[in-house]
């Protein structure tokens, strides 16, 4: 696979705060971008290559059956080109961009290709074992490899000032062993598996009345950007660098020179060095203790019939390790200065790193050594846990009156993830190398899917798909990095307007969005009123969805071969817009909400405190608050079958000359029973086929053998009596 990407202009970006005053809202602060692209010419290519086999043989009839697996994979990737190249302003106001004066500029100076490969192998052993049609126990294990195809260069020089190692890029070999088992208890002669085929779907039948469950643990692969994004970045001369600049340090900007001359961006701060301005490599290590994320899963399912309906409960536990994160090896962890105001958040810059006009934070004090930037470490030592509860109602179509021409199922799921995090990750407060837990990104605790159909002579086939998920967590925020460790997204502490009389303009705009914000920004602030909020300590709304398809009936005359769908994708944005017109509710859009609660207009280091102002649009998922739209649509789509019918091309194969010795011939009376007859399903041969699964007698196989012959018999007379 190849990604080519292009800037539309080559010029540097620029983001510009925007304050409005809202008529509905108070005061409104927005960013908006501006200039050229923040990339230089990219291309990305990936490669996979991959080889497995899988041998499958059976002990004692089918009692014991056996597989072995042995696979292997090789996936490559290189990458040309990097982003910010071309560097980005960042302006605190109109009136600052029109008198060229930047917070902040930020540029990607060097970036070497980016380049890795991996491997990743597997041999598994599994046994199953089948004493009866009612129990079977499979187990077995499965022994993995992975490593990477080269090595980062070895830095000496960073190894000696932070006492980290480099060039490392380890090999694992890891044994998994999983077993689960199934048992049976429904022991009624109509409880077998089955298929069924109708206008609305394919349906299957399974065993009702089992128990099924298991334990095991499993395994991710080895990723090859693991590796390129270590080699491009490794302190080294050539290696990954960038430059920083603010307040003081940031040079102007000249639209109209980087216009001609795109050679004059600025490379480096004013003044060269000092505590606003930051030139130095940016460095990414591998952990030698490096794993990929593995987890123990564990589950037990039961099902069962009553009547005409097949119920479902279900439980999955998992318990994750060696999971991803990050360590700056070079982040000092001095404080050096304490906000009162904001329940003692320290940061580890002093007031001389902070543009006092803008708020912006410059982390060049909080290094470990002058000489690098951030140094990432990759590490694998976080875990999580989850658990999950799902139950299922649907008819049993191979029971239930009109068969399948009807059907609907409804399941729930109830569950919930935790998982480690340290603040390098985002969302920090406090000392950003302390772990702690919280919910993780994808943690629904709630989901619904309903699933419909019917079908008839004079409607078609109809089929609903509808899905309802509780909101997801997410964490209010700090618009950029006001600890000073380098990392933007810090998490916000939230004032209580009625005793934050040190800022009034930030009381007053917090007041204004509480009476104006969303359900969900009241919820997330009234809970967390004086404090600094829990990560991942707000939810969002819920979202629902709402697809149809419709198959109409065909006319006889197309004989088959036009297959007309109609496709209504979600609904219910089309109800919203006809039952509320302008005023939408946002019915079936995307519901995820802006974490971003307070954004920084200044410092006073005076009082030792930032100036913040308020983004009105924090945690709103309203329609005429948001850009996200996901818009009903119907989609009409026909296919065009041009095949001869298979009957049709059978028989004509039957009739049609074939070669012989002497020349071309047409079929034989023998020969066009033999034909057909080898193209006849046996049941018979079947059945004997699988006589030890069925657990057949040997005078059961000696009766179906005998009814075999006596089939072949019967059909040779056939095919004679229609050859004469």
């Amino acid at each position: 696979m190849r990604n080519d990407v292009s800037p539309y202009r080559s010029l540097p970006g620029a983001s510009v705060l925007i304050r409005s005053d809202d008529l509905a809202a108070g005061t409104d602060v927005t960013s908006v971008l501006l200039g050229g692209g923040a990339f230089l010419p990219t291309q990305e290519s990936k490669w996979t290559l991959e080889a497995g086999n899988l041998t499958a043989w059976n002990a004692h009839g089918r009692t014991h059956r056996f597989k072995g697996l042995l696979w292997g994979r090789v996936d490559g990737l290189r990458d040309e080109g990097f982003s910010n190249g071309l560097g980005s302003y960042a302006f605190n106001s109109i009136e600052d961009l029109t008198a060229g004066r930047a917070s902040s500029f930020s540029r990607t100076l060097t970036v070497p290709s980016r380049e890795g490969r991996v491997w990743n192998t597997a041999a598994a052993l599994a046994h199953n074992f089948a004493p009866s049609r009612y129990f079977s126990l499979l187990y077995g294990a499965r022994l993995e490899a992975d490593g990477f195809g080269g090595k980062p260069a070895r830095n000496v020089a960073l190894e000696q000032a932070l006492g980290v190692p480099t060039g490392v890029a380890p090999s694992r070999v890891h044994l998994s062993p999983r077993i689960g088992f199934t048992f049976i208890y429904n022991r009624d002669k109509d409880n077998n598996n089955g298929v069924m085929m109708s206008q609305t779907g394919t349906y299957f039948q399974s065993f009702s009345g089992t128990l099924r469950g298991g334990i095991g643990e499993f395994r991710d692969l080895l990723h090859p950007g693991i590796l390129a994004d270590a080699s491009a970045s490794t302190g080294l001369p050539g290696g990954t660098s960038f430059l920083n600049c603010v307040g003081a340090a940031v040079p102007v900007p000249d639209w109209s020179l980087f216009t001609t001359d795109p050679g004059s961006i600025p490379t480096q701060c004013v003044g060269g060095s000092g505590v606003l301005a930051e030139s130095a490599p940016l460095v990414t290590l591998i952990d030698p203790k490096y794993d990929v994320p593995r987890r123990w899963r564990a589950s037990l399912d039961w099902n069962t019939s009553f009547k005409s309906w097949l119920i479902k409960v279900g439980t999955l536990a998992s318990y994750d390790l060696s999971q991803p994160g990050t360590v700056d090896a070079n982040f000092g962890g001095v404080r050096k200065l304490t906000l009162a105001d904001e329940a003692n958040r320290p940061v580890y810059v002093s007031a001389a790193s902070i543009d006092p006009a803008s708020g912006s934070v410059s982390a060049v004090e909080s290094r470990k050594s002058g000489q690098y930037g951030g140094v990432g470490v990759r590490v694998s030592d976080l875990r999580g846990y989850g658990g999950q509860l799902n139950l299922g109602l649907s008819p049993d179509v191979f029971k239930f009156r009109g068969g399948a021409s009807f059907y609907g199922s409804i399941d729930y799921s109830l569950q919930t993830t935790k998982r480690q995090y340290r603040g390098f990750d985002g969302a920090a407060f406090g000392d950003p190398r302390l772990i702690e837990w919280a919910a993780g990104p994808s943690d629904a605790h709630q989901v619904l899917v309903l699933t419909s159909g019917f079908s008839t002579a004079k409607t078609g086939t109809v089929t609903i798909f509808g899905r309802a998920q509780s909101g997801l967590p997410f964490t209010p925020l700090v618009q950029g990095d006001v600890n000073g460790d380098g990392r933007s997204g810090d998490r916000a502490f939230i004032p209580d307007p009625a005793t934050a009389s040190s800022d009034a303009n930030l009381a007053t705009q917090l007041r204004t969005l509480l009476a104006n914000g969303s359900s969900t920004a009241r919820g997330c602030l009234i809970a967390n009123l004086g404090r600094v909020p829990a990560r991942n300590g707000c939810r969002g709304p819920w979202t629902e969805s709402l697809n149809i398809q419709w198959s109409p009936p065909r006319p006889s005359r197309w004989g088959h071969r036009v297959t007309p769908n109609i496709f209504l994708q979600n609904v219910l944005a089309g109800v919203d817009q006809f039952v509320h017109g302008s005023s939408l509710r946002g019915w079936g859009s995307p519901a995820t909400p802006d974490p971003v609660l307070l954004v920084p207009r200044g410092f006073d280091a005076g009082n030792g405190r930032f100036n913040y102002d308020v983004n009105p649009r924090f945690a709103d998922t309203r329609p005429g608050r948001t850009l996200l739209r996901n818009p009903f649509r119907i989609v009409i789509d026909f296919s065009l079958d041009l095949s001869t019918e298979y009957d049709l091309q059978r028989l004509r194969r039957a009739v049609e000359p074939v070669k012989s010795p002497t020349g071309w011939r047409r079929r034989s009376a023998d020969s066009l029973t033999a034909f057909y007859i080898s193209r006849t399903s046996d049941i018979y041969n079947l059945l004997i086929e699988q006589s030890d699964s069925l657990f057949l007698s040997r005078a059961q196989v000696a009766a179906l053998a005998s009814a075999d012959s006596a089939s072949r018999a019967r059909q040779g007379r056939g095919g004679e009596g229609g050859a004469r």
